[in-house]
């Protein structure tokens, strides 16, 4: 388990060739993590990570939340969330990083509705050989053009081709697959969480989201709710308080300062608010989690 030190701030990872937009590493690691590799590895992204195991175990916290993946085995990280590694044993696999513009907004709307069901998913060998074929072959792409001096146009085809794939067999013999249409809806439903990524910690309103897309508050919450479910004012605070709680959990900040870091001039409102839509106190839920991980 990782130091019982925390952090202050969470360190956000970009792309080192923002170019291209795409990076794929071969995985093949047999040395335990220590302590300290623990916390420095502790960090977000601003991209989507997918990773194909193929063999070995891994434990990892994503948010806070662990999670275990073992051989034959898929899964995905969403831009923004946080994560480190716990635990590494005769890992090898392959993994692809993709610039979140590079992923259109039907694909972002499926890979997140989607990890309110499952976090990773085992593949059945042949599947896995078909995933890694499918990395390296996008890895001689990206060397090829490299060599060339070409822009990586064929890029967007190849991301196209690896998530219809990944989403094949992500989403095999399974109910978890949100159905989104292509409609007016859910190309609304995917600007408006958009929007909310970007501005949740000033703009809390559903009326300002409403305006930024030029409609009403009503046609607005009706048509996410339609499409998601849920209403406008959940979604703002499930953005919110998903936030407070990588703060909470992975840093050291007081609840005052994570308040504050979130837009909220009073911290009191801030914890009201936060036991009202979570049932338990901003001090419950760090207590809680980090005995309950040790962390």
């Amino acid at each position: 388990m990782p130091s019982k030190k925390t952090i202050k701030n969470i360190p956000l990872h970009h792309l080192h060739d923002s170019k291209i937009g795409i990076q794929v590493y071969k995985i093949n690691y047999d040395d335990p993590l220590n302590d300290h590799q623990m916390i420095r590895l502790t960090h977000r992204d601003s991209y989507y990570i997918f990773y194909i195991q193929q063999q070995g175990t891994v434990s990892m916290f994503v948010d806070f939340k662990e999670i275990v993946i073992e051989d034959n085995a898929m899964g995905y990280i969403l831009p923004g969330q946080v994560h480190y590694t716990n635990n590494v044993k005769n890992v090898k696999g392959w993994s692809l990083a993709i610039d979140a513009d590079l992923v259109n907004s039907k694909n972002k709307i499926q890979l997140e509705e989607s990890l309110m069901h499952r976090s990773i998913k085992a593949l059945r060998p042949e599947q896995n050989d078909i995933m890694v074929s499918f990395l390296k072959l996008i890895d001689k792409t990206i060397d090829y053009q490299k060599s060339q001096c070409d822009l990586p146009t064929t890029n967007l085809l190849l991301v196209e081709g690896f998530l219809s794939l990944f989403n094949q067999f992500y989403f095999e013999n399974s109910t978890a697959q949100p159905a989104i249409p292509e409609n007016r809806t859910s190309i609304l439903s995917s600007q408006f969480r958009a929007l909310v990524r970007a501005h949740y910690k000033t703009i809390k309103e559903p009326k300002t989201y409403a305006k930024m897309l030029n409609v009403s508050t009503a046609y607005l919450n009706d048509s996410i709710k339609g499409n998601t479910g849920f209403s406008l004012t959940y979604w703002i605070q499930q953005e919110v308080f998903i936030e407070a709680k990588r703060l909470l959990f992975y840093t050291d900040n007081s609840i005052k300062e994570i308040a504050y870091d979130l837009g909220f001039h009073d911290h009191r409102y801030f914890s009201r608010l936060f036991h009202k839509t979570t049932a338990e106190s901003p001090t419950t839920f760090r207590k809680r989690y980090r005995e309950s991980s040790n962390y």
